[in-house]
């Protein structure tokens, strides 16, 4: 994508006194944002592929920055049309969070560099010092799995204004899972991973570059605009990811497009996984029930469960469907965790996911 002056930007917030609503639990980045070329002096041209992330609501004004410049505690903006994925808490706060960066071996066996903002609770949980070995469960991230903490340092300075903060990044190789995407109004196309999910006007859920049709309408800060064409890429790029707190969702392109900041897992990623699964499921190393653990974690593909001959059924399919839209036949059990909370009770959560748009909703919650 050339965009003149500034063709590798992501723009930031202007700066102010205005707050957005927090929620408790920060999601990993949509899909997988990427330049080629990242960090290189050489001027940009059309075969380096821009994403923008639009942190201003005046698309006139925006001041940018490169995808690859953003830094922990920096703001971008986005107001996720889905209001029930929205819970107000309060932004991280210097003072008791920390930056910690760790890495870890990805499922396909690339490395994966992480650098996240954390609050000391969440520290003193983990138990965490330099040189350990944690385990996350940013599944949306692929970062599921032992990681080894190499650094914790002190929190950057949270830039004020209105926006999202940047509590996570996300660096690693992605190969043939890009996709160029470009839209009526944009001459050169978007390199995005094809489970980077897009806001559809015509059909309401956030639905993955590769799922999008041409013709189908997205939400820009210029207003609607239309799918042109979708092509694939087979090269090999550097990803960059972030984790955004609050709303979920910011906004990316010279347009501003609205997008989700968690994706869509790969089911074939997933089912090359089925082994190392299961082997971690007979060690105990995961709080998941074994066999939600897979089912969340192949992700519809036909895969048998442990225990079972075939995947587990929905009852409530039909209900999920009149609630949140799409086919009974979509909608699946995809998982379930079991977690004990620090007074002693016991908290389960059970997941059902639309396979076909990706959206995810809790379907039950027990507390004991």
């Amino acid at each position: 994508m050339n965009d003149g002056a500034s063709a590798k930007t992501l723009e930031r917030p202007k700066r102010g006194r205005g707050r957005f609503a927090w929620v408790a639990f920060c999601l990993a980045l949509a899909g997988s944002l990427f330049f080629a070329g990242m960090r290189s002096p050489q001027p940009t041209s059309a075969n380096h592929a821009a994403s923008l992330a639009v942190a201003a609501v005046t698309p006139e004004k925006l001041p940018t920055k490169a995808i690859e410049e953003v830094a922990l505690g920096d703001r971008v903006v986005g107001t996720n049309p889905d209001r029930s994925e929205v819970e107000p808490t309060a932004e991280p706060d210097a003072k008791t969070w920390r930056h910690v960066t760790l890495w870890m071996t990805k499922a396909d066996g690339g490395r994966l560099d992480i650098e996240l903002l954390r609050p000391l609770a969440w520290l003193e949980a983990q138990e965490a010092t330099v040189g350990d070995t944690i385990h996350l469960d940013l599944e949306e991230m692929g970062a599921h799995g032992p990681a080894v903490i190499t650094a914790i340092a002190p929190c950057p300075e949270i830039e004020p204004g209105d926006g999202n903060v940047v509590t996570g990044r996300f660096i690693h190789q992605a190969a043939g899972n890009i996709v160029d995407l470009r839209l009526a109004n944009q001459p050169e196309a978007t390199g995005v991973t094809d489970n980077h999910r897009y806001w559809s006007v015509d059909r309401n859920p956030f639905i993955p570059a590769g799922k999008l049709r041409v013709g189908e309408t997205l939400d820009t800060l210029h207003g609607r605009t239309t799918v042109a064409s979708i092509t694939p890429r087979s090269s090999t790029e550097a990803v960059y990811n972030l984790e955004v707190h609050n709303e979920h969702v910011y906004r990316v392109g010279t347009v501003g497009t609205l997008v989700h900041n968690n994706y869509v897992r790969d089911a074939a990623h997933n089912a090359a996984n089925y082994e190392g699964l299961k082997d971690q499921l007979r060690r105990g190393e995961d709080f998941v029930h074994g066999e939600e653990l897979l089912e969340e974690a192949l992700h519809g593909t036909a895969i048998p469960m442990i225990g079972a001959g075939t995947s587990r059924t929905l009852r409530d399919a039909q209900r999920l469907a009149d609630t949140y839209g799409g086919n009974a036949a979509d909608w699946a059990k995809v998982g379930g965790s079991s977690r004990t909370l620090y007074d002693g009770r016991k908290v389960e959560i059970h997941w059902c996911q639309n396979l076909l748009t990706g959206l995810r909703v809790e379907f039950k919650t027990k507390i004991q």
